[in-house]
């Protein structure tokens, strides 16, 4: 199972990876609307502290969410009232 771990991790560190069109900020984003989508708690916590240290904004976040949740219903909403919200207000320094 290790192996397995790190190889999923290898492959999320590589499509992270700040290279081609979209730079490491727009794929934070990206990652994160995944998150609240599927909805992962684990996945909306690390891509919305990644996406502030790469220099998202609340509102890129919570935009990033709200095209997420039409796609989700119900319970991807519910997770963006409650994970992201929780997480933002975690890792958000003034």
């Amino acid at each position: 199972m290790p192996n397995t771990i790190q190889a999923y991790l290898d492959l999320e560190k590589h499509a992270a990876n700040n290279y081609g069109i979209f730079d490491a900020k727009t794929k934070e984003l990206m990652m994160l609307a995944q998150g609240v989508r599927t909805p992962c708690k684990y996945c909306i916590c690390i891509h919305t502290y990644n996406a502030i240290k790469e220099g998202a904004t609340k509102e890129e976040i919570y935009e990033a969410a709200s095209v997420a949740i039409p796609f989700g219903g119900a319970k991807t909403f519910a997770y963006a009232c409650t994970y992201l919200t929780s997480a933002v207000e975690s890792f958000w320094v003034d």
